[in-house]
């Protein structure tokens, strides 16, 4: 891949991902709080979520260097939509 498709393809994935969770988090909240939990419990697992997130940005980065960057995605969509199927059964 050329240079120049990488520095035209960040954006591109940047936009994507913010428009991707666009979609979710605005129904996010509502969802959770029409389940019962409190702002408080609904912010302590966003601050949760995120905090994973960070913490796991370079185990990530050192597997997709190990592995191929396209076995990496294909094991994050599993996971999350296993995380999915699970969330579903809960509720």
């Amino acid at each position: 891949m050329s240079r120049r498709s990488y520095k035209r393809n960040i954006p591109l994935m940047a936009g994507g991902g913010f428009l991707g969770f666009l979609g979710i988090t605005s129904f996010w909240i509502l969802f959770l709080s029409q389940n019962g939990m409190s702002l408080l419990q609904i912010g302590l697992l966003e601050s949760i979520f995120h905090a994973t997130g960070i913490v796991f940005e370079i185990p990530s980065g050192m597997l997709a260097d190990r592995f191929s960057y396209k076995t990496n995605l294909y094991v994050s969509r599993l996971t999350s939509i296993l995380s999915s199927i699970l969330i579903d059964r809960k509720s």
